[in-house]
């Protein structure tokens, strides 16, 4: 039997000020990539900074450095979000939260929560923080409590992520997603253990998306290259013939004879006529063991 869903589709969703949370963005979807017949696509979330506060933070070679990511707007999010199996946001922490503009961006997903466009979607997260405890997890747990209200099914990062146990080094990674440490000047780049904790966790979503993908083709039916779910390959059921391994009698659900009773009990037709070999109990005859009564 052959099934072909057609190919799994992985979006990525990420706010960057400084492009830390970005280089997180490109690793998850390198793990992605890994992973064949699954595609990725890499968004950002629109800014609401104005230009003169971008300058004045020093972000604007940053931001221009990431220019080339399209920004998935309002229009374009509902055939985006739509089309895919399995969606993951990131976003830096602010004050153990999540930004505005990544906030703003679920805030606006309201219409599509109401359609329950992401029932039976995946989801996962990522992000980072200046210090390191400085509010990942927090931050993390902000965009799930989102996703859960969605309807997203969330996916972790486990620990057979070996890059996560990292205890030498100060390292981003939770088991909530993939993290990574900024400094609070923003000086300190993402570590490679960080990227490969990022890479693990795209891998992983988008392995649990394919496989996710190609059960739910099965179970709904759907037939490829003269391919039948529930039937073997090739082989088309007709009424009254039987279906290669059906089982016959009683195994298959057959019915019992309407003058047939179960446990080996003589046939009886209907009405208690006798049947045809039954004896006759002669009139007046005790029963065997029955004690005849003395007549006073």
């Amino acid at each position: 039997m052959e099934i072909d869903p057609g190919p799994t589709k992985v979006v990525v969703i990420f706010y960057s000020l400084y492009t830390h949370t970005y280089q997180l963005a490109q690793a998850i979807c390198q793990g992605v990539q890994s992973v064949p017949g699954v595609k990725v696509e890499l968004y950002q979330v629109p800014e609401i900074l104005p230009d003169a506060i971008i300058d004045k933070m020093g972000a604007v070679k940053a931001k221009d450095a990431m220019k080339e990511v399209p920004i998935i707007t309002h229009e374009k999010q509902g055939e985006i979000l739509k089309s895919a199996d399995a969606l993951i946001f990131g976003s830096p922490t602010r004050f153990g939260n999540m930004t505005a503009q990544m906030k703003s961006f679920f805030d606006g997903l309201g219409g599509l929560w109401y359609e329950n466009a992401f029932v039976g979607k995946l989801g996962g997260c990522f992000g980072g923080s200046g210090t390191q405890h400085g509010g990942q997890e927090t931050t993390l747990f902000s965009m799930i409590y989102c996703m859960m209200h969605l309807g997203l099914t969330i996916v972790g990062l486990p620990y057979s992520c070996n890059a996560m146990k990292e205890s030498v080094s100060i390292s981003g990674g939770t088991p909530y997603g993939s993290t990574h440490i900024a400094a609070t000047d923003g000086s300190r780049a993402v570590s490679e253990n960080e990227k490969e904790c990022a890479r693990f966790q795209g891998k992983h979503i988008a392995l649990l998306a394919k496989q996710y993908r190609y059960g739910k083709a099965m179970l709904m039916g759907v037939e490829t290259k003269g391919s039948g779910v529930g039937v073997e390959a090739g082989e088309k059921k007709v009424e009254g013939e039987k279906v290669k391994g059906e089982k016959k009698g009683s195994e298959a659900g057959a019915k019992m004879p309407k003058d047939k009773k179960p446990g080996g009990e003589k046939p009886v037709k209907e009405g208690g006529e006798k049947v045809k070999g039954e004896k006759k109990k002669p009139k007046g005859d005790k029963a065997k063991g029955e004690k005849k009564k003395e007549a006073k």
